[in-house]
Parts: structure tokens; sequence; C-alpha cells
């Protein structure tokens, strides 16, 4: 098989890997809204949650990540973290600013859109293994449990701090204009 057709059918086998990892998501992202429904939670948090979850995956998926380690991996992995952390805290901001959340809601929902982005990654790495041949059977379903979780416990406590702390400065502000007023 010649360079050029092994080149097309992984980036087939990626295409594949990706549809269906965003289809992973929308299964996990359906159930979540089930869920908000059952709670009386708010219909526009839920679809703040997805959008963001989406976006994480998307940017897990889009970033390219060459083979050869060196400086542009490196770059391009940067730019995706950096990407990550900018929509993390414009989540936190939007959901303080906009819906008025309690800390612990807005770090619940922050830590939820960044463990379906990451089970939605580990989807596209199973499917990549299938399609491709590669990687370790046993490590990668597992990721499926452990990744959501290794991203979303530390998500919930920076979030949680951080929401704590937007909430601390709002209350000051209040505090502020009445001594003022």
């Amino acid at each position: 098989m010649c360079a050029y057709a092994r080149n097309a059918a992984r980036h087939a086998a990626s295409v594949r890997a990706t549809l269906v990892s965003f289809l992973v998501v929308g299964v996990a992202l359906f159930a979540y809204a089930q869920l908000v429904m059952l709670s009386a939670i708010d219909a526009l948090n839920a679809l703040t949650v997805i959008l963001f979850a989406i976006l994480y995956l998307a940017v897990g998926v889009a970033f390219p990540n060459p083979s050869a380690p060196g400086e542009a991996q490196f770059m391009w992995r940067l730019a995706a973290w950096f990407t990550c952390g900018v929509a993390f805290a414009l989540h936190i901001a939007f959901e303080h600013v906009r819906f008025r959340e309690p800390p612990r809601r807005v770090a619940l929902h922050a830590a939820i859109a960044v463990a379906l982005g990451a089970l939605g990654l580990a989807g596209a790495a199973n499917i990549h293994r299938l399609t491709a041949g590669t990687g370790n059977k046993q490590l990668l379903a597992l990721a499926l449990v452990l990744w959501p979780i290794i991203t979303g416990v530390p998500a919930f406590v920076v979030a949680l701090a951080a929401a704590a702390g937007l909430a601390r400065l709002r209350s000051m502000r209040q505090r502020r204009r009445t001594c003022q007023g």
C-alpha cells in the first residue's frame, strides 16, 4: 500500500472516530438533559454545559498532534490547553454573571462540561484504536471511566474556588454600594 493510501485511510479513521465521539457525547448530553428536566434545572444552564462540552471535545479532536515530539508538538498542545483554559474561565464567568448561580452549582456545571468533553475524547481514542489497529484495548476502555474523573474532579475544585472568589467580589461590591448610597 502506498503512503498516500495509508494516510487517506488514517484520515478516514480519524474522521470516523471524531463522528462517533460526537455521537457518544451526544448520548451523554441527552442523558444529562433528561436529568436536568427531571430536577427542574434551567434549560439554558444545560445548553451552556452542552456547548462547552462540545467545545472541549472539538478542541481535543481538531488540534493536531504531530507524531514527532518536538517544539511543534509542544506548541499545539499548549495552544489546546490555553484554548480550553480560556473556555473554562469563560464558562465560570458566564454562569456566575449571567445566571447568578451559587458557587457550587457553577462548579458542578463547569466540571460536568469538562467531564463530558473528556468522555468524548476517550470515546474518540477507543474508536481510533478500533479503526487504526493501535493502542491498548484495556487501557483505552478504562479511559472511558478515568478520563472524565481525572478531568472533572480537579475542574470542580478549581471552578468552586473561582466561583467562590467571584461571589465574594460581588458581595463586597454590593456592600460598598449600600455604604455609599
